[in-house]
């Protein structure tokens, strides 16, 4: 953290009233010195006094030190009241630091449209870590009405100022057009320019581009490369792509050995498919593992409570049967509904059929 300075792209600005006695037992220059060296005693006397005597900057940072338990305990209820005095005053920093003590529900009970609100006076600044929370907001409704169009004039504003994850889901609303024409050449482009920084969305999408060939020439070994980079990063769900690709011979030579660890590891770090792939691999007996439905089920429950549907429904069957679990016919049943109300059809047909 900078003297002076605790948000990317917002500077304090001193005015001649914070410095006007330098004589005086405490004055901003002198705490923030202090702060800076971790002289956290002399930096909360000092910013106390001219909290206390008034001044945004000071009530500001005490909140910072309260939140953070920079040589104090640490009390965010405290640090909600410091930031309240400050943004009173309209500190900047201050609406961003209280925005997320609501976002977060620290100290405050959880509100995310006062966090919303506190956010648009920091984006307004021009800060490009607000613009960028902002369209996250928009783009899921979060404490603001869901709007695309908004949450893209937000990520636009936010990348053009240099925010990276702005810049990647501008990408991502290039490629499924929500608030803007779909463009998958834009996107591609955005997406290549905002690979040099990494991250799992821009790889994922990246990948899905190479893949079919969208904005770039198709590439199943890039696209494999980008899922083996968020596999790595333990992201499942680029582990169970890659899987895809070996079980399907995409860009790869066919290996369904590789194929089934792959889609374990998936599974293991969270990828529903994963999962669900696993579950099919052992129903069947291939991969180099011998046919278990006990195994399938074992799958197809972390699957289907990672709320997949192809694996409810998939272990529904596996109830009609009585394979790998006991013959029950109102768990299947339950389980068709779910997997129908989950968006898979054949759930939706088997429910229909069997209610």
């Amino acid at each position: 953290m900078k003297i002076g300075s605790f948000l990317p792209g917002t500077s304090y600005i001193l005015t001649l009233d914070d410095c006007k006695d330098e004589s005086s037992p405490a004055n901003i220059n002198n705490a923030l010195a202090a702060y800076e060296r971790k002289d956290y005693e002399t930096a909360l006397k000092e910013f106390r006094l001219l909290a206390n005597q008034g001044n945004a900057m000071a009530q500001t940072k005490l909140g910072y030190m309260y939140e953070h338990g920079d040589g104090v305990n640490q009390n965010y209820a405290v640090a909600a009241e410091w930031y309240r005095k400050a943004v009173k005053q309209g500190n900047i920093d201050a609406h961003f630091f209280l925005g997320l003590l609501y976002d977060e529900g620290k100290g405050v009970e959880q509100d995310y449209q006062i966090a919303a609100k506190l956010f648009l006076k920091v984006a307004e600044a021009g800060n490009y870590v607000a613009q960028s929370f902002l369209g996250s907001m928009y783009a899921t409704g979060q404490g603001v009405e869901q709007n695309d169009k908004t949450a893209f004039y937000w990520h636009k504003k936010a990348a053009d100022n240099g925010n990276m994850v702005s810049l990647a889901e501008l990408g991502t609303l290039y490629i499924s057009g929500k608030g803007v024409e779909q463009d998958y050449t834009k996107a591609a482009k955005i997406l290549l320019e905002s690979s040099k920084s990494g991250g799992y969305l821009v790889s994922m999408n990246l990948a899905w581009l190479y893949k079919h060939g969208y904005g770039v020439e198709q590439n199943y070994k890039k696209a494999g490369l980008l899922y083996e980079k968020v596999c790595d990063g333990g992201g499942g769900k680029g582990c169970t792509k890659l899987g895809d690709f070996y079980e399907y011979g995409n860009g790869y030579t066919k290996d369904m050995k590789q194929a089934l660890e792959l889609h374990k590891k998936g599974c293991d770090l969270g990828s529903k498919d994963g999962c669900a792939a696993t579950a099919w691999f052992y129903k069947k007996g291939v991969g180099g593992v011998e046919q278990s439905f006990g195994k399938a089920a074992e799958y197809y429950i972390k699957a289907c409570d990672l709320d997949n549907g192809a694996a409810c429904t998939g272990l529904a069957g596996l109830y009609i049967e009585g394979k790998g679990v006991r013959k029950d016919l109102s768990q299947a049943i339950k389980l068709f509904e779910k997997g129908c109300e989950l968006g898979f059809q054949r759930g939706c047909e088997y429910f229909q059929k069997y209610k």
